[in-house]
């Protein structure tokens, strides 16, 4: 009976292991997205097919595999509007520097 418990706490160990690792995998595209919206000028755009081709290329993944992950990093992602559609992707409003600046100042 030592040993199945052993073995449990093992296996719970290894599956905490793998679901830290995982999760620390996708922050870091999550981070790496964050850097290149960052390069986003004020009134522009950038499509989701755009960034997650890029970041697919940098961790060595496929576009829908990043675009899926994408689509929960979109969600009220600040300073941008994220617009659906063949014009669509993050839009960062002027306004957003407008408002950073703002920050800056009190």
């Amino acid at each position: 009976m030592a040993i199945f418990l052993f073995e449990r706490k093992s296996m719970e160990e290894n599956i905490s292991n793998h679901i830290n690792n995982s999760l620390n995998f996708v922050k870091k595209i999550f981070e790496r997205a964050s850097e290149i919206l960052e390069s986003v000028k004020p009134g522009q755009t950038l499509t989701m097919t755009k960034l997650s081709s890029r970041l697919a290329e940098e961790f060595g993944m496929q576009d829908l595999q990043i675009y899926n992950l994408l689509k929960i990093f979109s969600n009220d992602y600040p300073g941008f509007e994220y617009r659906r559609g063949s014009k669509g992707g993050f839009y960062r409003s002027v306004s957003s520097e407008d408002n950073s600046k703002k920050l800056e100042n009190e």
